[in-house]
């Protein structure tokens, strides 16, 4: 089966290129820290064979009950189940789990501090530690109509 992270079989890609995204998914995987000669060796891959770098993210969620749902990703089922739910303020909620806004920012932090980490790497620059504090405002009037 193709790796998670490179999901070419989904983009319709030939043997060889998903073969090259296997290899460069398992060299990764193998390593506790990115190196630059690691990130140069995947940019190679994806220069040769541009349909490689092609990504398709999935997640599927399911209401099950109040205003709780269950999240999955069918690229990485691995991960398991989440459960996403709103704080019991909100009629039916009852705090299963993060709310789809704290998700929401969550990933725009992730999303920075790793790709910090991936171009310092590259650069050749040491990073010891990348965090972020997302914030965001919502009014609520305009979710409750």
């Amino acid at each position: 089966a193709d790796s998670p992270a490179f999901p070419s079989r989904e983009l319709g890609a030939t043997s060889n290129q998903r073969e090259s995204s296997k290899r460069s998914a398992h060299f990764l995987a193998a390593m506790e820290e990115p190196t630059k000669e690691a990130i140069a060796d995947v940019q190679a891959a994806f220069a040769a064979e541009p349909a490689a770098a092609m990504m398709t993210y999935k997640a599927k969620s399911a209401l099950v009950d109040g205003l709780s749902t269950t999240l999955s990703y069918p690229n990485t089922p691995e991960h398991g189940e989440m459960a996403v739910d709103e704080p019991p303020v909100m009629p039916g909620g009852k705090d299963k789990g993060p709310n789809p806004m704290d998700l929401c920012l969550a990933a725009l932090g992730t999303c920075q501090e790793i790709s910090y980490k991936a171009f310092a790497t590259v650069m050749g620059i040491e990073v010891k530690s990348v965090a972020a504090v997302i914030e965001g405002e919502l009014d609520l009037r305009g979710f409750l109509g």
